[in-house]
């Protein structure tokens, strides 16, 4: 996985300098092809640092001896982002008798971790190997929302990310999170923003 680790910290450390951090980085810059379960862990980093960016850092901050964030390098501060996420944000094994709210982080980093990869939300059932409608009780019981509704969320606010980066076409972006087309997209968009997709990629 060292390859795949390299490329996470190269798309981060784009990102932090303004650039797409997208599919050209990986074509141009990183020598290898992730694919699998090596896409999975670059695509689980990214989401995890582009959700949890803000409690990424104040972690780091907080074991900083005498230092600040700005006064580390942004190849340090990418580095440190990709092992704090990967540490607290790649799934783990649940325990034997996982309680409520180890079910629930679980459920959540699984999402997080998969957003680009994952088809169906019964998939979280499979992988859990719990049954779907039972996760779905739980998660909502100690959440407040269902899992659908994170899942929509995260969908819609990685599809946003992208649209204001300009580092995909809609098209791409509807085939990456995995809707079956642009109007499937752009009719969830549209839902959730009440706005087209193709108004936001006007303003960026």
């Amino acid at each position: 996985r060292k390859s795949a680790r390299a490329a996470a910290v190269q798309m981060v450390f784009e990102n932090m300098l303004g650039g797409d951090g997208g599919e050209d980085t990986l074509r141009g810059l990183i020598e290898f092809t992730p694919e699998g379960e090596d896409q999975d862990f670059i695509d689980g980093i990214l989401a995890g640092v582009e959700a949890h960016g803000e409690e990424l850092d104040q972690a780091i901050e907080k074991n900083l001896k005498g230092w600040t964030l700005d006064r580390i390098s942004k190849v340090d501060q990418a580095v440190l982002r990709v092992l704090r996420a990967f540490w607290d944000y790649s799934p783990k094994p649940l325990s034997a008798a996982p309680s409520n709210k180890e079910l629930c982080e679980h459920i959540t980093r699984y999402i997080d971790t998969h957003l680009y990869s994952l088809r169906s939300l019964t998939e979280l059932g499979e992988a859990l190997r719990y049954n779907y409608s039972y996760l779905s009780s739980r998660y909502k019981t100690v959440t407040g929302h269902t899992i659908k509704e994170y899942y929509t969320r995260r969908r819609m606010e990685e599809a946003k990310r992208l649209l204001s980066t300009q580092s995909c076409s809609i098209s791409q972006i509807a085939e990456k999170l995995g809707f079956s087309g642009v109007y499937a997209f752009s009719k969830a968009f549209k839902a959730y923003y009440r706005m087209p997709p193709s108004d936001l990629l006007k303003k960026a």
